[in-house]
């Protein structure tokens, strides 16, 4: 995702901005009450969100204003499970596994340059991400080896940045 924004004049103003909404479901499971008998079971999820999206924003002029910004809400559930009252017979192993992998990379660029000159970039991340592997209440499960593992592995990269030159000259970034 990109958005970019230029101005120039004796007065030039000028935003841009990134929403990015997402809300996700996997799910890898056993429904109540079945009976399995095998020689092994693999449950297994896994979700994998990536995610690149700039905003730039700059401004030249008498008077240069601009503001470039993210925003991004993410959540994503990844499950493996059995549900309640289930019968496992594994001669060898079972496993419920979960694995989520987000790989994001964000940027807010702002520059401004005039007699006077302001700017800002600003990232808003709200990141709530579940990641579970469980047994259900009420299950029997007979098996060589049992496995129950979730993991989240997070690859987060951000960056604001803002910068303005000029006779008066201000800008800032944030990141939250």
């Amino acid at each position: 995702l990109a958005a970019g924004s230029l101005s120039g004049g004796a007065v030039a103003a000028g935003a841009s901005v990134v929403v990015f909404l997402f809300n996700g479901t996997t799910k890898a499971y056993v429904a109540e009450g079945s009976s399995v008998t095998a020689a092994f079971i693999n449950i297994t999820a896994t979700s994998s969100e990536k995610l690149n999206a700039v905003s730039t924003a700059g401004g030249i002029g008498g008077g240069a204003v601009s503001i470039s910004g993210l925003v991004v809400m993410a959540e994503a559930v990844t499950q493996a499970y059995t549900e309640q009252n289930v019968t496992l017979i594994i001669s060898g192993t079972a496993s419920l596994k979960a694995t989520d992998t987000p790989d994001y990379t964000l940027s807010a660029l702002t520059a401004n340059v005039g007699g006077v000159a302001a700017g800002g970039a600003v990232i808003v991340l709200i990141f709530k991400n579940t990641v579970t592997a469980q047994i259900g209440s009420g299950n029997v499960v007979h098996a060589g080896d049992l496995n129950v593992l979730a993991t989240a592995d997070r690859k987060l990269n951000v960056n604001a940045a803002a910068g303005s030159a000029g006779a008066g000259a201000v800008s800032g970034s944030v990141i939250v």
